[in-house]
């Protein structure tokens, strides 16, 4: 029997997220992750769609000791975009990947300035703002005081 000649395949082309090309587009698509991450839908920031902010965020940041993590205001760390550009290195990649880069500083670095290549110098402050929020949405909580049983605040007339 005859083998049957199998015809080539094109592979579909991969998607990637476009870059957003002002300040007003940027705060489109950062407005629209927001919303995205209340509802459990991929965060983009940079053209990048980033894994949710886990605990495994924080400990590969500790890692890589980024001062995102430790409750610093931004005006006191050193190189805030490289900071933020390393964040997106991280949470972009695969998680495997990510720890790869966490415990390989050359390489990480390497990536997070192959990202800072795409980030126009105009969107700086916008870059930074969204990274800021992210983490600080992603890490805070809430909690509602309830009056302990037998407070005066569960008797309302005081008895």
């Amino acid at each position: 029997m005859p083998e049957k000649k199998r015809t080539a395949r094109k592979k579909p082309a991969k998607k990637t997220a476009t870059q957003p090309a002002t300040t007003e587009d940027l705060q489109a698509v950062h407005d629209a992750s927001v919303g995205a991450e209340a509802m459990g839908q991929p965060i983009y920031v940079a053209g990048q769609t980033l894994r949710p902010v886990t605990m495994e965020t924080i400990v590969l940041l500790k890692q890589v000791d980024s001062p995102l993590i430790l409750g610093k205001p931004i005006e006191d760390v050193d190189n805030i975009f490289l900071d933020c550009c390393i964040f997106v290195a991280l949470q972009g990649s695969e998680a495997k990947e990510a720890r790869r880069l966490a415990w390989n500083p050359d390489d990480l670095r390497d990536a997070a300035l192959d990202l800072a290549a795409t980030v126009p110098a105009t969107e700086f402050q916008t870059f930074i703002e969204q990274i800021n929020e992210l983490l600080r949405d992603s890490t805070s909580t809430s909690v509602d005081a309830q009056p302990k049983r037998g407070d005066a605040a569960d008797d309302p007339l005081g008895n």
